[in-house]
């Protein structure tokens, strides 16, 4: 017998983060409203986090907070796509070379300690920058930069410079000619921007944090696990299979 496969639904899953719901979210035993900073949601391997091996967790890959739906509204299936990170104790982040089907935090690695993050739908990334800086500078922007390079605010095209406020902790992801195109604010208060290409395969990205980071690292994931509990346990109608 295979294992038993909870499909937990977007509406399900963005339950406690719904800005409608005010009344039900203070009522919730579910940890996800206990934290300024937003609980990553991985895409696949929920196995681990649960007790025993013969359940499997499947969570939709366009997960993504529902006023992050109302701001970057598209389906999110034909190309671009917005990273979900969001996390102000992990910050400065940077990204690492190539794609990652691995969803386990890697510690054997004595200087860096490595997770996978979900991409959720979002805005073209042209016409995302082109409404902020116009599109002679997102074009400019999207072409240019280079992280082995040290790129600076001060390199980027005109206009870009001016909006720091508008891009500053976010990344951008636009997938281009089978490629993952990231803009990322590399630099904390500045707005630099790097771009990484990986093959469009799975649409996730591996960031590398600092050791410093790996305690915040932790928390995330013990609260993770106790979102993902509470799920299964209190919200109604998943889907089972």
């Amino acid at each position: 017998m295979g294992k038993q496969v909870i499909h937990i639904t977007l509406a399900a899953l963005s339950l406690m983060a719904s800005p409608l719901g005010a009344e039900d979210i203070a009522s919730s035993a579910c940890p996800y409203h206990t934290s300024d900073e937003p609980i990553l949601v991985f895409p696949m391997g929920f196995e681990r986090f649960l007790d025993g091996p013969d359940v499997q967790v499947a969570v939709p890959e366009g997960y993504i907070r529902p006023f992050e739906r109302k701001r970057y509204a598209r389906d999110g299936t034909d190309g671009a796509a917005r990273l979900f990170v969001e996390i102000p104790s992990l910050a400065p982040m940077y990204l690492a070379d190539g794609p990652s089907s691995s969803f386990r935090l890697e510690t054997s690695v004595p200087q860096e300690d490595r997770g996978t993050i979900l991409l959720g739908p979002g805005v073209p990334l042209e016409e995302h920058l082109a409404a902020v800086v116009g599109p002679d500078a997102a074009a400019s922007a999207i072409k240019t930069g280079d992280p082995s390079d040290g790129s600076s605010a001060t390199d980027m095209p005109d206009g870009l410079q001016a909006v720091p406020g508008a891009l500053l902790g976010q990344t951008l992801v636009a997938v281009e000619d089978g490629t993952v195109t990231f803009l990322a604010n590399c630099q904390d208060g500045r707005v630099p921007i790097c771009t990484g290409r990986v093959t469009r395969d799975v649409l996730t990205a591996q960031l590398t944090f600092r050791r410093l980071h790996l305690d915040a690292w932790r928390d995330i994931r013990q609260r993770t696990d106790a979102l993902l509990r509470c799920f299964l346990t209190n919200q109604p109608s998943p889907a089972l299979e």
